[in-house]
């Protein structure tokens, strides 16, 4: 088993890691931050220069708790000569099964690591080297990647004995009056992912 009991976790909260949330977080009682496990994709905080900074705002919110790391998109406002947006680049390169990724999560012990899945060719040996830190891995499929989510449930389940302590996440972003049909769907792809992922959480 990983860091966390998969199971046993009441919910999964997708943070952005600014300081609306991150404050809101800080405030929850104790008990209540051990039942959640936040899914958080780093990035730049405010005006640091480096992502240890992001990791110490964190710890200030959460303490020492483990907690899912992702890495965020490419934003508009990234500048290649501050430190940190160097670091972020790094870890979003697929090179060598996205080797940096996997050097950053196993440098930082208490991170469960969200697979990096924007090169899918690189998947399996990525999930080799973080299947051996046994602390769990997440993966998080969004909206714009829902089509794509039965292939690489496939990639997956071959990768990691059919999802064994793995949980996928498949995120519909904000509902509107359609949440009616996009459940069903959601449903309906649910059971497709399963049939490669029997061992997962969803």
């Amino acid at each position: 088993m990983g860091l966390r009991d998969w199971i046993s976790t009441s919910y999964i909260p997708i943070l952005a890691l600014n300081g609306a949330e991150m404050q809101a977080l800080e405030e929850l009682p104790s008990q209540d931050k051990d039942a959640l496990l936040p899914f958080i994709q780093l990035k730049n905080w405010f005006t640091a220069t480096t992502l240890e900074k992001s990791l110490a705002r964190v710890t200030k919110a959460y303490g020492t708790r483990p907690f899912i790391a992702d890495v965020c998109p490419v934003g508009l406002d990234e500048d290649p000569y501050r430190p940190v947006f160097r670091e972020l680049a790094a870890l979003r390169d697929p090179t060598d099964g996205y080797s940096n990724w996997c050097d950053f999560i196993e440098a930082h012990e208490k991170l469960i690591p969200a697979v990096q899945l924007k090169q899918p060719s690189q998947i399996p040996s990525q999930i080799v080297r973080l299947a051996a830190l046994k602390r769990g891995m997440a993966v998080h499929v969004t909206r714009q990647m829902i089509g794509a989510a039965e292939d690489l449930a496939q990639i997956l389940g071959a990768a990691t004995d059919k999802g064994d302590d793995l949980c996928f996440i498949l995120d519909l972003g904000r509902q509107n009056e359609d949440l009616l049909l996009n459940e069903a769907v959601t449903v309906q792809l649910i059971q497709r992912v399963r049939k490669y992922l029997p061992k997962a959480a969803l």
